[in-house]
């Protein structure tokens, strides 16, 4: 009996340990990473596409997913603060335009973004990579 209930610890303690070993690095360090996954969309008055993005890790169906994840990581997961790249591009004003919206979570908090852009050039200034598909 005493053996037994020796044995059952013995498993019960190595499981434990096992389970730590297999668990993710950012989790043992202490700093867990929530998830991050978006749906993202833009309609114009032709039709709509959407995407799928996926950060930590990268993955998902956007074009440039490595670049959007960076971006966004830099506006602290909010759409409406993406850092502006000023390229000094000129954008015709030609009024086409592009509605975006950003829906999912990131890094555990709930994202819901809409915004509506004169075109494409002026969506890409303001918006880095993260509705270029």
């Amino acid at each position: 009996m005493a053996l037994t209930r020796l044995l059952t610890g013995t498993l019960v303690a190595g499981c434990a340990v096992l389970g730590l070993t297999a668990a993710p690095a950012a989790a043992q360090s202490g700093t867990l990473v929530l998830p991050s996954t978006l749906t993202l969309t833009a309609s114009t008055g032709t039709g709509a596409k959407a995407v799928e993005l996926t950060c930590d890790p990268v993955g998902g169906n956007h074009p440039n997913a490595q670049t959007a994840c960076m971006e966004l990581a830099e506006a602290s997961g909010d759409p409406a603060a993406m850092p502006v790249r000023e390229t000094h591009r000129f954008c015709p004003m030609i009024y086409a335009p592009i509605e975006v919206r950003a829906v999912g979570l990131w890094r555990g908090k709930p994202v819901l973004f809409r915004d509506t852009y004169a075109n494409s050039c002026v969506r890409d200034n303001k918006s880095g990579s993260l509705f270029k598909f």
